[in-house]
């Protein structure tokens, strides 16, 4: 018997007068969990959404946060996101890594690690969360890259959270939960969906 993993809705793609009632038509169908992106052109496209902007969604829909921060100075943006975000997640070869991570835990929040599906997890302590990415960062609608599975599963081996970012329809969910992730974030296909509230809804032989 596979647990769902929790879902974290990503708005990248949605445009940004829309956000608000995007995130209030998550929340409404069950999804209470947001990821947000910011992205400065180095890891990613720029992009994303601003931590003001993001923190005000997430206030007036009552949603829990995490941040994935694609930018070359992590360390000058933490703690504007910790100050909302139980988890923020910075890239793998992010410079001064360690003084992030541990900025991060000073902030309150939990530290993250994201790392390409294929690559190979760096070694951290078990307690730090990573994130898979199964598409090439800001890459919204690409297909789901397979190799992120096996990535997931010596992740997950290690660390005691482990999330998968990218690509995932409700159609791989089941598939990806076997590997034992916690966590899943998806963005087009889950805003794109008529009835969002199937991603969280228990399955018959989860009871």
């Amino acid at each position: 018997m596979t647990a769902r993993p929790e879902v974290a809705a990503s708005l990248w793609s949605t445009p940004p007068e829309a956000r608000h009632d995007e995130a209030r038509r998550l929340r409404d169908a069950g999804i209470n969990r947001f990821h947000w992106d910011r992205a400065d052109g180095v890891y990613a496209p720029a992009g994303g959404i601003t931590a003001a902007d993001a923190r005000n969604i997430s206030e007036a829909v009552s949603a829990r946060s995490e941040a994935h921060l694609m930018v070359s100075e992590p360390l000058m943006e933490v703690a504007v996101w910790a100050a909302f975000c139980d988890l923020v997640i910075v890239h793998d070869d992010a410079p001064d890594l360690d003084e992030v991570l541990a900025l991060i835990r000073r902030c309150g929040s939990r530290a993250g690690v994201a790392v390409m599906g294929g690559h190979s997890v760096p070694d951290l302590d078990r307690t730090v969360d990573v994130l898979v990415m199964s598409i090439q960062p800001g890459t919204a609608g690409a297909p789901f890259n397979a190799s992120a599975l096996e990535t997931a599963r010596e992740a997950c081996a290690v660390h005691d959270r482990v999330g998968l970012d990218g690509g995932v329809t409700e159609h791989l969910l089941e598939k990806v939960g076997d590997t034992g992730v916690s966590w899943v974030v998806s963005g087009n296909a889950l805003v794109s969906s008529g009835d969002p509230g199937r991603w969280v809804r228990t399955r018959p032989d989860d009871q």
